[in-house]
């Protein structure tokens, strides 16, 4: 296995940890956590970001700004979502599905590869170039905690919202 920063695992691992099962009413507090953690990882690439109530839907919507000249610089629009499916039958999982396991080359957890693995990507490498000083776009981020349950709130809300971007 690739040399593993523990340190990246260790954040990766926080929203995986965090049982955002929106098919679940009863997990409607998690979703939000998962919705504040994404809104915290942009701010921790020094954007802003908040936790919108989309007609009782989080969204967590942000921007981080190019490094050098972000009035000319072109906008990209990222989106990801933050809930997951649920874990039943848990009999199949080899592991407790919301704490992260490596078995051999490979890191298991509920929502690892769908969809929180691939937005802790975007918001890694947004933070790392902007650390560097080397973010060359303006990247918004309009992230959902409905994906999984087939919402909608995302499309309406960018319906909707006038800022635009140069590209998705």
């Amino acid at each position: 296995m690739a040399e593993l920063r523990q340190d990246w695992l260790d954040e990766l691992s926080e929203i995986l940890r965090i049982p955002s099962i929106s098919a679940d009413a009863s997990r409607a507090a998690d979703v939000q956590a998962a919705g504040e953690w994404v809104c915290g990882r942009i701010r921790a690439a020094g954007g802003t970001a908040e936790l919108v109530d989309w007609h009782g839907r989080p969204l967590a919507i942000g921007e981080v700004r190019a490094s050098q000249g972000a009035d000319d610089a072109p906008t990209i629009l990222c989106y990801g979502h933050f809930d997951v499916q649920p874990p039943e039958p848990l009999e199949l999982w080899d592991s407790e599905p919301f704490e992260p396991t490596i078995r051999g080359e490979w890191l298991y957890a509920r929502g690892i590869a769908d969809d929180k693995g691939q937005l802790w990507m975007l918001l890694k490498a947004v933070q790392l170039l902007a650390d560097a000083g080397e973010l060359p776009v303006n990247v918004r981020f309009a992230c959902d905690g409905e994906e999984e349950i087939g919402g909608h709130s995302i499309v309406d809300f960018l319906a909707e919202d006038e800022r635009g971007a140069d590209a998705a």
